[in-house]
This record gives structure tokens, C-alpha cells and sequence, in this order.
């Protein structure tokens, strides 16, 4: 299988969950009120996340500006949209 790299845009987001639970429709938490949220697409291969936690530690304006760049095969490869939840404190 070959290996590409793919640059993804942050603009998309379609469910809300807490960062840190597994990504599954089951855990989905609704967005607290008192956080701002910021959509973000991510991607899980072979249950581990991409970008990692601590690439996503950065301010609301690095989050506006950031593209990630994940790798992938195109054999094992699903996409989660989720909200993450950020505050002027980084993750919550």
C-alpha cells in the first residue's frame, strides 16, 4: 500500500466531543456553554489520533491559521469531525 501525505484544512466540524475520550458516537458530549469551540477535522489511523494532542496546544488564531498535515494509507483511513473544545487555556 502506498503511503501519501495529504494537507487537511481545519474549516469542517459536524459532531462535539470532550478531547481525551475515544472517538466513538457513544461518548459524544455536548458543547459547554462556557467554552468557545473550534471546528477542527481530525483523523484516527489504527486508533491512534492525528494531530496529536500536543500539536492542537496552540491559540485560537494558530488554530484559524494551521493546516495538518497527517499521513495515510487509503486502505485504513475513516475521518471524525468533531469540535474541539478550546479555551484561552489550551485544551480543556
Amino acid at each position: 500500500m502506498s503511503i501519501r501525505e495529504e494537507l487537511m484544512p481545519i474549516p469542517l466540524a459536524l459532531i462535539s466531543i470532550a478531547f481525551g475520550l475515544k472517538l466513538f458516537p457513544e461518548k459524544l458530549l455536548s458543547i459547554p456553554d462556557k467554552l468557545s469551540s473550534i471546528p477542527v477535522q481530525l483523523l484516527v489511523i489504527r486508533g491512534q489520533l492525528f494531530p496529536t494532542p500536543d500539536e492542537l496546544l496552540m491559540t485560537r488564531d494558530e488554530m484559524e491559521r494551521i493546516r495538518f498535515r497527517v499521513f495515510f494509507t487509503q486502505f485504513d483511513i475513516w475521518t471524525v469531525r468533531i469540535f474541539l473544545f478550546v479555551s484561552p487555556g489550551g485544551i480543556e
